[in-house]
């Protein structure tokens, strides 16, 4: 698979892909959320919201275990 991605990718779009995955990756929750209805509309609109709150979870988390 990584071949061929190479083979299909200029440079420049590469760079643009990779981007575009740190982005989604710091907008993306941290675990699963199953109650969350897998339709692309629901899970744009939630995705920062519960982003965000399991990343608060995740520090508050981490300091209490301390």
């Amino acid at each position: 698979m990584w071949p061929a991605l190479r083979e299909a990718l200029t440079p420049s779009a590469a760079d643009l892909l990779g981007t575009k995955l740190i982005q989604g990756k710091d907008l993306a929750p941290t675990r699963p959320h199953p109650n969350i209805p897998p339709r692309p509309g629901i899970l744009k609109a939630t995705a920062p919201a519960v982003a965000a709150a399991d990343k608060l979870h995740d520090a508050v988390s981490r300091h209490t275990k301390h």
